[in-house]
C-alpha cells in the first residue's frame, strides 16, 4: 500500500487533520490543544476536537523530542566526559525526585552537622 504524501509546508493545502496540526505547530510550537482547535477552524475550516488536537500534538512533539534525544546520545557517546559533571548534582536531582526535597534536605543537614 502506498503511503499518502503529507502536506507540511504552509503553502500546501493540508490533506488530513494531522497535517493541519503539523502546520499550526510549525508556526507556533507551544500552541495548546484549544489554540490548535480554534486555529484549525479559523484558517482551514476544519473542526478538530481539543482532545484529538492534544493527541496529534503529542505524537508530533514526541517524535521531534525523540530525535533530539538521539542527537544528545550521539554527542555524549563521542564525548563521555560530558556525562560526568563531577559535582553529583545529577545524582542529587535524581534522589530528590524519588525521595522528595524535604528528605534530601534532612540528609544533607545530617551530613553537614556530622562530626568529623
Amino acid at each position: 500500500m502506498v503511503k499518502k504524501k503529507t502536506a507540511v509546508s504552509n503553502t500546501e493545502k493540508p490533506t488530513s487533520k494531522m497535517d493541519v496540526v503539523r502546520q499550526i505547530l510549525s508556526v507556533n510550537g507551544n500552541a495548546t490543544p484549544k489554540q490548535i482547535a480554534a486555529e484549525a477552524k479559523a484558517k482551514h475550516d476544519i473542526v478538530i476536537d481539543p482532545k484529538m488536537a492534544a493527541t496529534y500534538r503529542y505524537h508530533i512533539v514526541s517524535k521531534s523530542r525523540r530525535q533530539q534525544r538521539k542527537v544528545v546520545r550521539a554527542v555524549q557517546k563521542k564525548n563521555p566526559s560530558a556525562l560526568d559533571s563531577g559535582h553529583g548534582v545529577d545524582d542529587l536531582l535524581r534522589a530528590a525526585s524519588k525521595l522528595g526535597w524535604q528528605r534530601i534536605n534532612e540528609i544533607v543537614q545530617g551530613v553537614l552537622n556530622a562530626p568529623l
